[in-house]
């Protein structure tokens, strides 16, 4: 019986590697989209801004040659989105609900114009949730 004393500890060594890792949960969310002017064609290099009406916490991020922009790791809140180029007005789009581990798609539509002026959203648009 002495020679089998090691066999329980090694099957309990092999049985915790086998089980499978635990995953944690993903409360934060992805809020991307794309940047696009008025006759639909991509804008460049464009700011997009998300601010928390609640912390204050803002999340920055530029727009790619194609107009995508991603704001990865979004706590939930209440946020107001903006986005600036040069050479078209600002636009702010304010009370988007982001809710735990959501992705939402936003297409942003900047008007020509000068910085100065600006195009605020305030109606809530059904978002697009993939």
């Amino acid at each position: 019986m002495q020679r089998f004393a090691w066999f329980p500890p090694i099957i309990l060594v092999f049985g915790l590697i086998a089980l499978p890792p635990a995953q944690a949960q993903e409360f934060r969310s992805t809020i991307s989209g794309q940047v696009l002017d008025a006759q639909s064609a991509a804008v460049p290099a464009a700011s997009v801004t998300a601010k928390n009406a609640d912390t204050g916490a803002t999340f920055n991020t530029k727009s790619g040659d194609a107009g995508q922009f991603t704001l990865p790791l979004v706590p939930p809140g209440t946020y107001t989105i903006a986005a600036e180029a040069p050479g078209f007005k600002q636009y702010t789009r304010e009370q988007l609900a982001v809710t735990a581990n959501q992705r939402l798609s936003i297409d942003i539509v900047l008007e020509v114009g000068s910085a100065t002026d600006s195009v605020t959203v305030s109606s809530a648009a059904p978002l697009l949730e993939t």
